[in-house]
C-alpha cells in the first residue's frame, strides 16, 4: 500500500519535472523567436509585452534628429588614434629612442681641461654628485641607478661624456 503510494508520487514528480523542463525550454525558445521578430519590427521588447500586446511609445512625436557627423568622425579618429597606441606603444624602447635622441642633440665637449675634473666628480647622466658611485672602462663616473637603468633599457648605450659604448663594462668606483 505504502510503496504504490510512493511509487505514484514519484511518477507525478518525474512527470512535474518534465513538464517543468518542458516549460523552461518552449520559454527560451520563444524568447528567441521573440528577439528575432522584436529586431525586425522593434516593438515588443519581451515576451510578457507580446503576450499582453503592450509597448512603449512617446508621449509627443519626436522630431527628427539632427546628426553633426564632424564630431562623430573627431570621436572616431580620436578612439582610432588611441587605440592604435596602446598597441604600438608597448613594442617601442623609450630609453633606447631617449637616449638616442640625447646623443643626436648633445653636442660632445672639447677635451675642456677645466670641465673634466668636474665631469670625474659628477654623473655623467644626471649631472649630480653620484650616489652609489660606479665607473665605467672610460673612467667616468654615474649613480648606480642612472648607469644601470639606461644599460637596461638600451644595450647599446653609449656614454653621455665620451660616446664610449658602457654595455657591461659598469663597475663599482674604486676609492
Amino acid at each position: 500500500d505504502m510503496k504504490r503510494i510512493v511509487r505514484f508520487l514519484n511518477d507525478i514528480g518525474l512527470t512535474l519535472w518534465k513538464v517543468i523542463n518542458l516549460g523552461v525550454m518552449l520559454h527560451k525558445f520563444l524568447g528567441i523567436l521573440n528577439f528575432i521578430v522584436f529586431l525586425q519590427d522593434a516593438r515588443h521588447k519581451s515576451l510578457l509585452e507580446r503576450a499582453l500586446g503592450i509597448y512603449t511609445v512617446f508621449c509627443k512625436k519626436q522630431a527628427p534628429r539632427v546628426v553633426y557627423f564632424e564630431y562623430m568622425n573627431r570621436d572616431i579618429l580620436r578612439s582610432g588614434l588611441a587605440e592604435f597606441l596602446f598597441c604600438i606603444l608597448p613594442m617601442i624602447n623609450i630609453p633606447r629612442l631617449r637616449n638616442t635622441l640625447l646623443r643626436l642633440m648633445w653636442k660632445k665637449p672639447d677635451a675642456m681641461e677645466d670641465g673634466k675634473a668636474l665631469l670625474m666628480s659628477h654623473c655623467g647622466v644626471c649631472g649630480e654628485l653620484p650616489t652609489n658611485v660606479h665607473q665605467t672602462r672610460c673612467g667616468h663616473m654615474f649613480c648606480y641607478i642612472c648607469i644601470k637603468a639606461n644599460v637596461m633599457g638600451d644595450p647599446s648605450f653609449l656614454c653621455p661624456v665620451c660616446g664610449d659604448l658602457v654595455c657591461d663594462s659598469v663597475e663599482p668606483a674604486t676609492a
